[in-house]
C-alpha cells in the first residue's frame, strides 16, 4: 500500500501538533489514543495484543506496510502510532480506507 500525500499530511500534521504516541508499549498504556495504525508484520504477540486491546478500548486499528509507515512517521523502523487528535484520527482512517479500496478520488 503506498503512501498517499494526505495520509503523510495528516500523520505529518499530528506530529506536528504533538498529538502522536510512538510504539507499541507507549499506545497500550496512553488513554488518549483515538486511533492505532501498525504495520502488518510486527510479531505475533504484539498483534494479539494490540487487537485485543483496541477491542476492549473502542479504538480503530488500521494495518499498513512498514514502507507506508516509515513515509508518513520519517523514521525507520517504527511499528506502531497512536494518533491522539479525534479529528486527524478520523481523516487518516478514511484516508486508510480509501487507499484500500484503491480509489482515486
Amino acid at each position: 500500500m503506498p503512501a498517499s500525500n494526505k495520509l503523510t499530511a495528516y500523520v505529518g500534521f499530528s506530529i506536528k501538533a504533538r498529538k502522536v504516541v510512538y510504539g507499541y508499549d507507549n499506545v497500550l498504556v496512553s488513554r488518549r489514543v483515538m486511533l492505532v495504525i501498525a504495520i502488518e508484520d510486527i510479531n505475533r504477540t504484539a498483534k494479539s495484543e494490540l487487537v485485543d486491546h483496541c477491542l476492549s478500548h473502542n479504538i480503530p486499528l488500521e494495518w499498513t506496510d512498514a514502507e507506508t509507515m516509515e513515509a508518513c512517521v520519517h523514521r525507520a523502523g517504527c511499528k506502531c502510532i497512536g494518533l491522539t487528535d479525534a479529528s486527524l484520527a478520523r481523516a487518516a482512517q478514511a484516508e486508510l480506507a480509501r487507499i484500500r479500496r484503491g480509489s482515486n478520488e
